[in-house]
């Protein structure tokens, strides 16, 4: 008797359990319409600075998607829209403060008590003028990055799960620390650092004149590179291969098979890829 109803109880908490996960994957899917539990609020705070006040930019967003803009105007331009359903009306805004020259905006949002009856839908769109800033910095933890082009002398993105497409990317150094965002460069120079996890890079260079430094667990690594471009491959990998449109001089293995470097021309330049089971493409454009 007692297991027969130690086995209904676990029944009905099966049940329970199921119902409730639907009803919360409707809610999160529902995309803004329908009905919620709670109203549908709009956001829309925007910040304004002046481009002279500034050397240095750095944004932080959790979640928020990033779209950067470039415009002709001498004004840095913030802009958070968008809408949400969450408890409370006030429930995101932009937030920032400047030290020595340097601007720090801030995503900022409550702390949300009925998160499963949450949706958000909101975009943080950045304008800025066509200035070079001496440090740009993006932090997010999974929201996406999306830029017509960025000029800075360094400029870094870290990000846990967040995607970044940038178009043009004008740097003499770029740091990029995901775990499994993916990152798309149609363009750019300058020095690379890039460290993932899982995370996949595929970046376009337009002259090589800096040395390339990959690193990975498991993501996919393509370059590409200009035709007449001369450097050194240091090469460290546990099961992932390497293809390579230039010809490769002077191989040395240096332990093993997987573990190998050549030249390319002159070789004064240096790319470094160690992955355990990523793959690398080098590209001659």
């Amino acid at each position: 008797m007692k297991n027969r109803v130690a086995r209904l109880a676990l029944i009905l908490l099966a049940v329970a359990a199921t119902c409730l996960s639907i009803g919360s994957l409707i809610l999160l899917t529902d995309n803004g319409e329908g009905n919620r539990f709670a109203e549908e609020h709009t956001v829309n705070d925007e910040l304004l600075f002046s481009s002279g006040d500034v050397k240095s930019l750095r944004v932080e967003s959790i979640t928020n998607t990033i779209r950067v803009h470039e415009t002709d105007t001498d004004t840095i331009r913030f802009h958070l829209n968008g809408s949400h359903a969450g408890p409370d009306e006030n429930l995101l805004w932009l937030d920032s403060f400047s030290d020595n020259g340097e601007l720090v905006v801030r995503v900022r949002r409550k702390h949300i008590v009925m998160f499963l009856f949450y949706y958000e839908n909101v975009t943080l769109d950045i304008y800025l003028p066509k200035m070079t800033f001496e440090r740009l910095n993006i932090d997010t933890t999974s929201a996406d990055l999306d830029a017509q082009f960025l000029r800075a002398s360094e400029f870094s993105y870290d990000t846990t799960s967040g995607d970044m497409h940038i178009g043009t990317l004008e740097t003499g150094q770029t740091t990029i620390n995901t775990t499994s965002g993916d990152v798309l460069i149609n363009a750019m120079n300058g020095r690379l650092l890039f460290n993932s996890v899982s995370g996949e890079i595929n970046a376009r260079f337009e002259k090589l004149a800096d040395d390339i430094s990959i690193s990975t667990t498991a993501g996919a690594t393509r370059i590409t590179l200009p035709a007449n471009s001369e450097f050194r491959l240091d090469t460290s990998s546990v099961s992932g291969s390497v293809y390579c449109d230039f010809p490769l001089l002077r191989k040395e293995c240096v332990r093993s098979d997987h573990e190998w470097s050549a030249v390319v021309g002159a070789g004064k330049i240096k790319i470094t890829w160690g992955s355990v089971s990523g793959d690398l493409e080098l590209l001659a454009r």
